[in-house]
Order: structure tokens, then sequence, then C-alpha cells
């Protein structure tokens, strides 16, 4: 997800100063997984700008960075709220090409696809929207987002070779950009994910190596950007080298989403259901529904979501093989 900050120009410089620090302040907080603080300081910023006009920029990037909030929250229907709020405000004003519309595009159409609308992710134009993104804002953090976005977008439609393709794109910009940067480890994840689900194993291992020894050096030990990563890495060694190999990622995963994500986040869902499938296969069937019951309860209490869109689905992968 895109997280968008603010320029000055229509407010004095000291309350600009304060609010872009606050707006960054919250940043930190929603990338340290403390959604709730982020959401709460959010909200306080943006009742402070309802007598403001209605496109004020300040207003339009609380807005869209609250759905980037409620989208880390698994809170899809208030996240898909803000951006349309966003959205709408910039159509009414006729500004089709401005930052804040296409960021919120980019955001709501990731959160579609996370949600498994993807006819609805495909009707926002993302192929429209790279073609016409001007040449020198072809080389910024937001054309690599749409980049990945575009990824996710045709792996949903079964094109993998056209996921491949934007992916790696994808990953070349964030390289560029933020060498040392989580971005990098996300993309790397990404790539191990589709190809696993094109049987290319060795590619796979060769991505999710690459992504763990980076955020061994660059990240806490229980950042959330780990996730995905350990979880798929375990999937990949559960159907490659079995369970005994398989289970210490899947145990880390686990701990550090529920701890930084809550207990009832899609991503743990996910965990819980793959998890089962590699409990079950070990003979041990008690814990195995223990944790599939978890993960149904989760799934029923968001509603319809994707959960390939987290992790990996363990028996998904070794049906195919």
């Amino acid at each position: 997800m895109l997280w968008m900050a603010v320029s000055a120009g229509l407010a004095p410089a000291e309350a600009q100063a304060t609010f872009s620090q606050r707006l960054n302040e919250s940043e930190q907080l929603h990338r340290q997984g403390a959604y709730e603080e982020a959401e709460k300081r959010l909200l306080a910023l943006l009742a402070e700008t309802e007598g403001a006009a209605a496109r004020d920029p300040r207003k339009l990037a609380i807005l869209h960075n609250l759905g980037s909030v409620y989208h880390s929250m698994s809170r899809y229907l208030q996240a898909e709220q803000c951006y349309r709020r966003a959205l709408a405000l910039e159509e009414a004003a006729g500004d089709s090409a401005s930052e804040f519309r296409f960021q919120s595009t980019v955001n709501l159409a990731s959160l579609y696809i996370d949600t498994g609308q993807h006819r609805k992710a495909g009707r926002l134009g993302l192929h429209a929207l790279a073609e016409n993104r001007p040449m020198p804002l072809r080389h910024d953090a937001g054309f690599a987002r749409l980049l990945a976005t575009l990824g996710a977008l045709e792996f949903s439609l079964g094109r993998l070779d056209g996921a491949e393709r934007f992916e790696l794109e994808a990953l070349k910009l964030w390289e560029e950009l933020k060498p040392n940067g989580v971005e990098v480890i996300e993309m790397l994840s990404n790539l191990g994910y589709l190809y696993m689900e094109m049987g290319r194993f060795a590619g796979a291992r060769a991505a999710y190596e690459r992504a763990l020894a980076m955020a061994s050096a660059t990240l806490p030990a229980d950042d959330p950007a780990l996730i995905r990563v350990l979880m798929n890495a375990g999937t990949l060694h559960a159907v490659v080298n079995g369970r005994a190999e398989a289970e210490p990622y899947y145990r880390r995963a686990l701990a550090i989403a529920q701890e930084k994500l809550g207990e009832e986040h899609a991503v743990v869902g996910s965990i819980l259901a793959s998890y089962a499938v590699l409990l079950e296969g070990a003979g041990q069937k008690a814990q195995a529904t223990q944790y599939r019951r978890r993960a149904e309860s989760i799934r029923n209490a968001l509603g319809k979501t994707d959960p390939r869109g987290q992790t990996v689905d363990l028996g998904d992968l070794q049906r195919r093989r």
C-alpha cells in the first residue's frame, strides 16, 4: 500500500510542519504494526480538518493514509470507504491526473485484489494508468507500487507470465530507489510466491533466501514485513523438504503475526489454515483441528477474503503437484 505525504502551500509554515510531523508519526506507527494508535491519530487529524475546504490536501492525505491503516487491519469496508471518499473529492475537483488520485486508485486496486474482487480491480484501469504516467514520474515509489499491483492483478487473473514481468520490473525499480529497503524484501517474497505457483521451486527458494538474508541484516526480528516471506518459505520447505524443515518458519510467522497484527487478523487466519494442513500431515490431528477452526472463525468474521492474497496455501500447492 502507498502512504501519502502532503506538500506545503495551503497552511502557514509552522502549522504545516506540525501537521506533516504528526502525519509522519502515524506512518511510523502503521509501519511498526501499531494500527490502533495510528488510526487514533489519523482520526484526530481528520477531525481538525472538518472545517477546511473539501479538497484540502491535508484531508486527502489523511483519508488516503487512514484507508491504508484499515486495509492493514483487515477492516476492508472502512478502507474502501476512505479510498473512495478521497477519490470522490478528486473527481469533484476535476483533477484526473493528481497524485492523490493516482495513489488512492492503486491502493483501492490492491484492496480489491486482496479481497478477491478481481473484476473490480480490473475496472480501475491500472494498465492505462501505467501507460499514461508521465516519464519523469516513472522512476518513483508510486510507479513501483503500481507495477507491483499490476503484477498482483495479472496473477489473480491467471496470467502468470504477465505477473512475472511486472513484478521483476517493480523489483528492479525498488532496488534502484531503496536498495536496502523493506520494499525489496516484499517484492522478493512476492516473486517467491509466484514461482511456487508456477512450479519453479528453485527460483522460489532463491528469492526467499535472498529476502530472509536482507531481512536479517536490516529489520528487527519481529518486524511484520517478515511474516509473508517466513510463511511462504515454510510452505516451500513443506512441499520440497518435508514438515521438519517447514515448521520453524510457520511457528515464527504465526508468533509475529499474532503479536503485531492481532489474534483475529486475516493473515493470522491464513497462517493457521496452512499450518493445520502441515500438522495434519504429521499426525497431530487435535492441534490441526484447533487451528483450522480458528482459521475458519477469522475468515467468517472478516467476510469474503482471498487468503492467497496473503500467503500461499499449503493444501492448494500440494494438490497441484
